[in-house]
């Protein structure tokens, strides 16, 4: 009998014990998710108070869910790790402080834990944020990681601002937003990636310890009417961008560069529309005024990279001011390893193609470029061993690819039509430098020229239709011309001379 009674309590506590972890799996479960929709005429406090609900240490993932209206921010929000904000399309916030200059922020004040921990695992979705003519950041995020915003519309903001700033930020996406309305002259990005090296560069925060980005995507957005649309303007040395994606963009009346890399490895622009712009894509080690700053003590460094590993791939950037696409290195950093593929430049100011300063080991390859201003492709000042191969490049206006003081190139394959000077074009202390199986056709001038350059090699391309020469040649040592096929040319076929007279 005591026997059977134990028996029976044992499978009473047993019944109990199962059903209390079965409750409390539900009640932990129920616990993962919360979603808090306000209701019609909240306001910016009552968002705030909703964010508010995981300020703490919370393991949920909260849903804020904004309907239509207007939104009066007399402060900024602030929003937290495991959060996703969810705005109606007609969700209309207006920026209305003489304080505050952020509509939305990750929380990095009193105690920020630097890296990529202080916010992780956010979503902001949707939405209209009218900035107001503030000048300011409309949207930063600092020290984070796993933060996406998409489908967002910003506009109207002044001078000196950037509408979305990632600095710090790892595993970031940045999609399917409009972003247009910018008052203001200064050199700014619509959005910005930034290294959180000091309160100059990167206000909001109490830690500064160089954090890059790394793993961003930014893509398939429309920036309009500003005068920079993407990148950054500020390096410290030995502090890289990493695996940056700037794809399938839309970039339209931006007054100076629509994508502008400074610091960046491992990198792809790819796919983008760029139509009236300044420059379309520029990517530099340095400027001769720019700004780079010694890194922050106990920031980890690298070396310079033996190659920046960057991509820039199928674009089409028309009606530019200056360039189409430029490459600007430096002597004591070098611009290595940037591979400039499939992209259709159309009508710009000045060059094409252009490679500045000492960059070098490029690869440009299969590019149609028309109607440039100067140079199809121009490679200036200690740009050394590029590639610059199976190119179409129509109607410069100047040279269709220009090189020079810059040694060891190879132009091959590329086909070069109507250029109003020269077809191909070497000047003085291009040594080395081979030219071979291009076609040239209808030059102005001459088809294929090299001036002052030694140990060159000029063999199997073909002429057509050059107004003077098809080959000239003078004063170089030990240049090759050879097995060169000439159609309708003016004047002689190749001339060579030794030395120009005085």
């Amino acid at each position: 009998m005591k026997r059977k009674r134990r028996i029976l309590i044992y499978s009473v506590v047993i019944v109990i014990l199962l059903y209390g972890a079965l409750i409390w799996n539900i009640q932990a479960n129920a616990t993962d998710e919360e979603t808090i929709v306000l209701e019609t005429g909240s306001n910016g406090n009552d968002i705030q108070k909703a964010l508010n609900r995981n300020s703490t240490d919370q393991h949920i993932h909260l849903t804020v869910k904004v309907p239509a209206g207007e939104y009066i921010l007399d402060k900024t929000l602030f929003i937290y790790s495991n959060t996703t904000l969810e705005a109606d399309k007609d969700a209309i916030f207006i920026l209305k402080s003489d304080k505050y200059k952020v509509m939305l922020s990750s929380y990095n004040y009193q105690y920020d834990k630097g890296g990529y921990d202080q916010i992780k695992q956010v979503k902001v979705i949707g939405g209209q944020w009218n900035g107001n003519n503030t000048s300011g950041e409309m949207m930063r995020f600092i020290h984070g990681s796993d933060i996406v915003v998409s489908g967002v519309t910003i506009y109207n903001v002044g001078n000196n601002s950037h509408m979305i700033t990632f600095a710090g930020v790892k595993d970031g996406v940045i999609e399917q937003c409009q972003l247009y309305g910018y008052n203001g002259t200064s050199a700014k990005e619509a959005i910005h990636l930034d290294v959180v090296h000091n309160k100059n560069w990167v206000p909001g925060t109490v830690t500064y310890d160089d954090t890059a980005n790394q793993n961003i995507v930014i893509k398939n957005n429309i920036i309009k009417d500003y005068t920079r649309a993407i990148g950054s303007h500020s390096f410290v040395k030995g502090v890289y961008h990493k695996n940056i994606v700037i794809s399938d963009n839309r970039l339209e009346r931006i007054a100076e560069e629509g994508i502008n890399l400074y610091g960046y490895q491992d990198t792809r622009i790819e796919r983008n529309q760029m139509k009236e712009v300044g420059t379309g894509i520029r990517i530099y080690t340095l400027l001769e005024n720019g700004k780079q700053y010694e890194p922050l003590k106990g920031t980890k460094t690298e070396e310079l990279p033996t190659s920046y590993g960057i991509t820039v791939g199928e674009n089409k950037i028309t009606d530019a001011k200056k360039y189409g696409i430029q490459l600007y290195g430096a002597k004591e950093q070098p611009l290595v390893g940037v591979t400039i593929v499939k992209n259709h430049v159309d009508q710009t100011g000045d060059n094409g193609i252009m490679l500045y300063r000492y960059s070098k080991n490029n690869l440009i390859k299969g590019n149609q470029i028309e109607r440039s201003g100067k140079q199809g492709i121009g490679i200036y000042l200690g740009s050394s061993y590029n590639k610059v191969i199976q190119n179409k490049i129509e109607q410069a206006s100047s040279h269709g690819i220009y090189i020079g003081q810059s040694k060891g190139n190879l132009v091959k394959k590329n086909q070069i039509v109507k250029s109003e000077k020269h077809g191909i074009w070497l000047d003085a202390s291009s040594h080395k430098t081979k030219v071979v199986e291009n076609r040239i056709s209808n030059p102005k001038e001459i088809g294929i020229g090299i001036k002052s350059s030694n140990q060159s090699m000029i063999t199997n391309n073909t002429v057509i239709g050059a107004k003077k020469f098809g080959v000239y040649a003078v004063d170089c040592k030990q240049v090759t011309v050879k097995d060169n096929r000439y159609q309708n040319i003016g004047g002689k076929e190749e001339k060579i001379v030794k030395k120009r007279s005085s």
